[in-house]
């Protein structure tokens, strides 16, 4: 049988620090990066936002690329990290038809923290986002969501680690970072590239 392929996903609710903890494991690691909000954002660049249900209708768009994303470098046998806000339901089949045809070795990053923290977040930071997620009318949306329990974590193969934000410690997350080589190292004996910001 095949050698399960390492993979890191990064997993839970809005403003949990998904992207920026996938972002520094894939920088510390070197390893291709398939991020939700980013191919989202192509979408809005390249058809133009629009009202909530043309949202919705990206957000959906985009899953079936972040998937199809995947598969490419599973067929390759190559690591990678994901990341987004996925939801249970539709996800847990759609990495479980994966792991049928690539068998894959997941560790499972589920970012979380208390809600009023959550949407304290999302209210800040709606301004820097990209106009599309129409972010600032739809904080009661998402605060029934987390209600809800809708970006709980994933039944994956692997192993699942939760990552409570919500009083971020003070030396960082230094310790995910290692969580993260040691999953992709032990599990293919892959050796991540030595990195250096700068070199050529």
């Amino acid at each position: 049988m095949e050698r399960p392929t390492p993979i890191i996903v990064v997993s839970g609710p809005p403003a949990s620090g998904k992207t920026t903890l996938a972002t520094s494991i894939a920088d510390e690691l070197r390893l291709p990066l398939i991020a939700k909000d980013a191919i989202k954002e192509r979408l809005y660049d390249a058809l133009g936002p629009g009202d909530r249900e043309w949202s919705r209708w990206l957000g959906r768009a985009t899953y079936p690329l972040i998937f199809q994303f995947l598969a490419e470098q599973l067929r390759a046998g190559r690591p990678a990290v994901v990341e987004a806000t996925f939801g249970p339901a539709r996800a847990n089949d759609e990495f479980a038809a994966l792991h049928r045809q690539w068998p894959l070795d997941v560790l499972q990053l589920y970012c979380t923290a208390a809600p009023e923290v959550l949407l304290a977040r999302y209210a800040e930071r709606a301004p820097r986002r990209h106009p599309g997620h129409l972010d600032s009318s739809i904080q009661d949306e998402v605060a029934a969501a987390l209600s809800a329990g809708r970006w709980s974590s994933l039944e994956l193969p692997g192993r699942c680690v939760v990552i409570d934000t919500t009083a971020p410690p003070v030396d960082g997350f230094d310790w995910v970072l290692g969580l993260a080589r040691e999953h992709v190292s032990a599990a293919r004996g892959w050796v991540p590239p030595s990195y250096e910001p700068g070199s050529c």
